[in-house]
């Protein structure tokens, strides 16, 4: 849930100010307009307040009527104001974030891509991180990606195609977990991963017995259904192919 921030006086006073502000140079404008066929500034800008504010100047209480319609007026800009202001705010601090993330994930290596930020991917990613391994989670829903980069996590919105890997950096990457919950996709991206880096190693959760003889034929080293395994052991099966690949090449994949 969005925490809202209490606004200082000092915002609040400033916003009501711009408003004001605004209102009043709509209605000097449209006086500005009115003052030629009218030839009276004051009536003129009588005529503009009228406009804008939908409320007839004339009469004994009519200048009340108009302070009170102003104030309204004032308020509305106000609220006009702040969710521009506010919208904006989060397109712009999403797109830092973005840049950030992508500037981050291009220069690493040897790190961990994981698809899929389900219950099992929740899972890996934090035995991952534990583990001290730079990961890059890769999920379609946007709105959790978001708080995934919010929270400090290099995150990124994607259908799971095999674009979306390479932004993810898979041609540097040496571990690469598939946990989605759709079989089918999980075996495209095995695909696409031995495609794009042949060196990879792939672990991947499978839900169907069957489809676990395609996928280590896709190039997955370990498929692993949840159902029987959770996300922890398919981290012990990665980082145990870490420990042997550390010792056969003598440091040569050692994380940066």
């Amino acid at each position: 849930m969005t925490k809202f921030k209490p606004i200082p006086e000092s915002v609040f006073l400033r916003r009501i100010a711009i408003a004001l502000g605004l209102l009043v140079t709509i209605i000097l404008i449209g006086a500005i307009i009115l003052y030629p066929g009218i030839g009276n500034f004051k009536e003129a800008f009588t005529k503009s307040a009228e406009k804008v504010t939908r409320v007839t100047i004339a009469g004994e209480n009519a200048f009340i009527f108009f302070i009170f319609a102003l104030f309204g007026y004032v308020l509305a800009f106000y609220a006009v104001y702040v969710s521009i202001e506010f919208a904006l705010e989060g397109k712009i601090k999403h797109l830092f974030l973005e840049t950030k993330m992508e500037k981050k994930i291009g220069h690493l290596k040897n790190h961990c891509i994981v698809c899929g930020y389900g219950r099992v991917g929740r899972s890996v990613v934090a035995k991952l991180t534990e583990s001290g391994k730079d990961v890059v989670i890769m999920e379609k829903d946007e709105r959790l990606v978001q708080q995934l980069q919010s929270a400090g996590y290099l995150a990124m919105v994607g259908t799971l195609e095999e674009e979306d890997l390479e932004r993810a950096g898979i041609k540097n990457a040496r571990f690469l977990v598939t946990c989605t919950g759709d079989d089918g996709r999980n075996l495209l991206l095995i695909m696409a991963g031995k495609e794009l880096n042949p060196n990879v190693t792939i672990a991947s959760r499978a839900s169907d017995v069957k489809i676990i003889k395609k996928m280590k034929y896709a190039g997955a080293t370990h498929v692993i259904m949840p159902e029987v395994l959770g996300g922890e052991e398919i981290v012990d099966s990665i980082l145990k192919t870490d420990r042997l690949l550390e010792r056969q090449k003598g440091g040569l994949y050692r994380s940066s």
